[in-house]
């Protein structure tokens, strides 16, 4: 067994090496980390589990394992000009066509599961460059293995893998806390209007003509939609897509096309903050994923709801439940951060929050926009003036009025005491402003 431990030597760290190159290349290249939060990939561990940051380690072990099997094939495939050519096509050929279990990407994979093709072959590029930077390696560990020099050099990528792989598995299992820095170089939020109308004040559940009064001195106020804009890094993310109406033209003022859109997060999906997200009949935003709240998926897709819902508003199902579907292969579902709780950012510089009762999974996002944290709270209001001075006050749009109401003081609360900007879907322009305390009860907001 001794003698044969230099060419499992050369197997392992070739292999481990390779992987472990292509790996990286394929998260930052290929885009991996946002390919499989996918709803359609959800059989995929998520990039958070331990398991995940000590993968690259566990590939010393698998290569270890690489090389027994291939012992015995070691005169067949080693000893001729081709081998490493042989080598790599039998490789493939046993990773596509003799994996018996339903993989994705294998031919059983192809024949027994729905999965889309492209979904399959997504990983295929990787596996070329795997299998290219094994070959090369195995090439070169054959050729220069006799000199110290390679040995140690191997042996020293080994370790630098192994310590960060170990890491990794700390970091993500919680034993190590990494302080986070989420901001970034430049991050700007541009409001895109939809258009603005006068406001109607019957929507308000239990506004007394005093309250009226009061808040609106000379009896109106102006509504609108709004759609932000939210440019980090070069990514073009929108918040909600509102009717459609103005949105490409407004996206162009900003030199950018539907194709250059990189996200879309929704906070809920009323036909006011989804309909842009369909252009005659096809998807606005192909390149684009769509991030929606699971419980606000689960919603509009329950039968029952809708069921119970008058004839008007079932369509409001029937329209998410379409934009749905023409997204699918683009859906990312999420659970958004309880206020209160431990931060996840759902991406840099983003963070997602339940602020359920308008809809079961109405969400607001925390941006943070060159060092000024800009809450964009999509409907945590509608007649803004009114619900500002008695933000007790909910509307008829609201699935659950109650829970409308707690979730609105307690974000008050909040963006008041951290002083944090606030945008709204409902906000006239400048759509984006201040929220401080009125010593007379309830909020002011100062655009």
């Amino acid at each position: 067994m001794k003698k044969n431990l230099p060419f499992i030597w050369k197997i392992t760290y070739s292999h481990t090496i390779a992987y472990f190159i292509a790996g990286v290349l394929a998260m930052n290249i290929m885009d991996y980390a946002n390919f499989f939060s996918l709803e359609i990939n959800s059989f995929m561990r998520p990039l958070e589990a331990p398991i995940i940051g000590i993968a690259p380690l566990l590939q010393i072990f698998r290569g270890f394992c690489i090389g027994l099997i291939l012992l015995p094939l070691r005169k067949t495939f080693f000893e001729d000009k081709r081998c490493l050519l042989k080598l790599g096509l039998l490789m493939i050929g046993f990773s596509l066509l003799f994996t018996f279990a339903a993989a994705p990407g294998s031919f059983e994979g192809f024949i027994y599961t729905i999965i889309p093709v492209k979904n399959q072959i997504i990983g295929y590029p990787e596996a070329i460059v795997y299998f290219s930077l094994f070959i090369l390696l195995l090439h070169v560990s054959n050729k220069y293995g006799h000199k110290k020099i390679i040995n140690i050099s191997a042996i020293a990528v080994m370790v630098l893998i192994g310590f960060m792989s170990i890491m990794g598995f700390m970091v993500k299992a919680g034993k190590i806390n990494i302080p986070e820095n989420n901001q970034v170089e430049h991050v700007e939020v541009f409001l895109l209007s939809e258009g603005e109308r006068e406001g109607n004040t019957d929507i308000l559940i239990g506004a007394t003509p005093e309250m009226l009064h009061e808040a609106l001195p000379d009896g109106s106020f102006t509504s609108t939609t709004n759609v932000f804009l939210v440019r980090i890094s070069g990514k073009n993310i929108l918040i909600d897509a509102g009717y459609g109406r103005n949105l490409f033209d407004n996206l162009q003022t900003h030199g950018i096309d539907t194709e250059q859109i990189d996200a879309v997060l929704i906070t809920h999906a009323h036909g006011d903050h989804i309909g842009g997200l369909l252009h005659n009949e096809e998807v606005s935003f192909p390149n684009a994923t769509l991030y929606l709240a699971q419980a606000e998926y689960d919603f509009w897709m329950c039968d029952e709801a809708m069921n119970n819902e008058s004839e008007n508003r079932q369509n409001g199902f029937l329209n998410a439940r379409k934009v749905f579907e023409l997204y699918k292969e683009h859906l990312h579902l999420f659970t958004p951060d309880e206020l209160d709780a431990e931060v996840n950012m759902l991406m840099p510089n983003i963070r997602a929050i339940a602020a359920c009762g308008h809809t079961p999974g109405h969400t607001v996002y925390l941006v943070n926009a060159d060092k000024q944290p800009v809450l964009i709270w999509g409907d945590l209001t509608h007649a803004q003036p009114v619900q500002m001075r008695f933000p007790q006050l909910a509307v008829v749009y609201d699935t659950d009025p109650e829970q409308a109401v707690t979730s609105r003081l307690l974000i008050l609360d909040y963006v008041t005491k951290n002083k944090i900007h606030i945008a709204g879907m409902h906000i006239a322009s400048p759509g984006m402003g201040v929220i401080k305390e009125n010593p007379e009860g309830g909020y002011l907001f100062i655009p």
